[in-house]
């Protein structure tokens, strides 16, 4: 998964960086990946970690319906916790998220390879940048 060694602060292989197929390339912004493109190979940064969402139902959830949801969705994202920490350890990084959470995501602090791993897992909808908010004004 992570062929390439992040122990110094040399330059990739391109070749033994991990392919980015579309699918995969969806699952980060342009933006992003520029960004960590431009990145010494052992930085990290941080990222939420979104997972494929149930598909919505009919009508909205209410009581004990959506209490159950979001209980599904926690269970789920903690059942993935073991692969994310698996990708980490391998490429480089740590999950931040110490339990699951009713939205479905998972910040983790990572280096580029370990992100770009990341999105090659199937149950990954997107990882998003994690950037500071700003005031306007």
């Amino acid at each position: 998964m992570c062929a390439n060694s992040i122990s110094d602060n040399s330059t990739p292989r391109p070749d033994l960086l991990p392919e980015t197929a579309p699918e995969q390339s969806a699952k980060i912004s342009r933006e992003f990946a520029a960004r960590l493109a431009a990145l010494p190979p052992a930085a990290r940064v941080r990222g939420v970690v979104l997972l494929t969402p149930p598909p919505p139902g009919e009508e909205p959830l209410r009581g004990a319906a959506r209490a159950a949801r979001m209980d599904a969705i926690k269970q789920e994202t903690e059942r993935h916790f073991a692969e994310i920490d698996q990708v980490l350890a391998t490429c480089g990084g740590k999950r931040l998220s110490e339990q699951g959470n009713a939205l479905g995501y998972i910040a983790v602090e990572a280096t580029p390879t370990a992100v770009h791993a990341l999105c090659a897992l199937p149950w990954v909808h997107a990882i998003l940048e994690d950037q500071p908010i700003r005031p306007v004004g």
